[in-house]
């Protein structure tokens, strides 16, 4: 794996859904920040599941003080960037994302990894049961006192005669949040109505057990659409969270309730919520 390189050009790119943090990051670079100091990204050998499928991961390992971010930075931070372009036989790859920390700070909430994580990948190849590589770069952000972009360089043999499950990443794929029907949640209601720009989402889940203040994150699977920072209430055993999605061209757009992802990440647990029905 060669050494992380920073990308100034990365800090500087508009990311409707980071902070000032971004705008804080660029000088630091300018300023000799050594990434070596605080970041190591490794990856793990993993297995082939039964369908054909691989399982590997990236391990993150951060200095004291420094943290990274979920798949939602939430209100500060950088959200990852990968390309996989480089790969050998691989038809797909999705990085599954372990519980982040909730942490909130100067009035605003984030979605951290501190010290080290593992972020499992689930890799589709083109041609099941045939040897394939997972190899392509990812940018991430490292955050302290500022936030800094840095880039990786990754390359990770799969081959279909490891089928032992690896320890880490089994234990960071236990650590994944619950999806509604394991957590016992009845379908997340929503509205959806037009705004000038886009779009309006509201929805209401009823939850039936505590899993303490609850920050959610509304997502769409169009990344195309730019999805707004999400509103969150808790009202008796009801959870309401909004937010406005748009079009990155600003032309109207529609969307499907089913492909409406929404994460309710609670101090006691994370739960996943795909899809969610009308009003009645």
């Amino acid at each position: 794996m060669k050494h992380p390189r920073n990308r100034t050009n990365f800090a500087q790119r508009t990311l409707k859904n980071t902070c000032l943090a971004l705008l804080i990051g660029a000088p630091a670079i300018a300023g000799g920040f050594d990434a070596d100091k605080v970041i190591k990204v490794s990856t793990l050998s993993g297995w082939k599941n039964t369908d054909g499928t691989y399982v590997t991961a990236l391990k993150v390992d951060l200095a004291p003080g420094w943290v990274t971010y979920w798949r939602i930075p939430g209100d500060s931070g950088i959200p990852m960037q990968y390309d996989w372009t480089a790969s050998k036989n691989v038809g797909g790859a999705s990085i599954v994302w372990p519980r982040p920390e909730i942490d909130e700070k100067y009035g605003l909430t984030s979605f951290v990894y501190r010290d080290s994580v593992v972020l499992p990948i689930i890799v589709v190849p083109t041609n099941k049961g045939q040897a394939a590589e997972l190899a392509g770069t990812i940018e991430l952000g490292v955050c302290k006192d500022i936030c800094v972009p840095v880039q990786f360089d990754i390359s990770q043999p799969l081959k279909p005669e490891n089928t032992r499950k690896t320890a880490a990443i089994n234990a960071a794929l236990k650590d994944l949040p619950k999806s509604a029907r394991q957590a016992g949640l009845s379908a997340t209601k929503c509205g959806i109505s037009p705004t000038e720009n886009g779009i309006s989402i509201n929805t209401t889940t009823k939850m039936n057990q505590d899993i303490g203040k609850v920050h959610a994150v509304i997502e769409h699977a169009d990344q195309s659409f730019w999805v707004g920072p999400t509103s969150t209430t808790q009202k008796g055993k009801n959870v309401h969270a909004a937010a406005e999605i748009e079009s990155e061209t600003g032309s109207p757009i529609s969307i499907q309730r089913q492909d409406v992802r929404i994460t309710l990440l609670g101090t006691r647990e994370v739960i996943d919520i795909q899809g969610c029905v009308g009003e009645s």
